[in-house]
């Protein structure tokens, strides 16, 4: 289906354009932007639902009128051009709409974010309460264990990287490359540490 939106000065306009495109069938809206419906309310207003509904709009732009900024994207087509008038809304893929950002999606926006911003601080809320007031803590008894056995395999790869005698001890330097990053200050420590006893 199409609509028109238009300034009611502009009603003989839309008459004629309704008129001429009696026998295309296109599911669009245009806007009739006259100087008069750029500045108007009313027709933004108008222009802004069909935005919000992903109605595809086309203009159709008056000599000395101006594209309101909420579609200046889209190129508009001249009110005597009917023949390029007709090819844009039989082209599904010609202006097809963007997502704009209208007043309403606006403050739809701004609505979620202030729910996801309340859910936060109630959850910050209940962290504290449970940190503070119930006691809840981390498992101690679990991480000590898993803290136990990653410094056992440490402490083992240490120990099995640690020179053995002097001719080991030449080649450390390359041992000591070759261990990860991470544990490459602890094998040195522990290297040095033992060869100053």
């Amino acid at each position: 289906m199409i609509d028109i939106i238009h300034h009611p000065a502009d009603s003989g306009w839309a008459r004629q354009v309704k008129q001429n495109l009696a026998t295309v069938e296109g599911d669009v809206t245009l806007v009739l932007l006259s100087t008069d419906a750029v500045d108007d309310r009313q027709v933004l207003e108008q222009l802004e639902l069909a935005l919000d509904a992903g109605r595809r709009i086309v203009p159709l732009l008056a000599e000395d009128a101006r594209l309101p900024a909420l579609i200046e994207h889209l190129e508009a087509v001249e009110p005597g051009d009917l023949d390029a008038l007709v090819q844009r809304l039989a082209d599904p893929e010609v202006s097809l709409p963007m997502r704009v950002h209208t007043p309403s999606l606006r403050a739809s926006n701004r609505r979620a974010a202030l729910v996801v911003l309340l859910l936060a601080g109630i959850m910050f809320v209940a962290a504290l309460y449970g940190v503070g007031v119930l006691g809840i803590q981390y498992p101690h008894e679990e991480y000590d264990e898993v803290h136990e056995r990653v410094v056992a395999t440490r402490d083992a790869f240490i120990e099995e990287a640690l020179p053995r005698g002097t001719g080991e001890a030449a080649n450390f330097a390359v041992t000591a490359e070759a261990a990860a990053t991470a544990l490459r200050p602890l094998l040195i420590a522990t290297a040095t540490a033992r060869a100053g006893n």
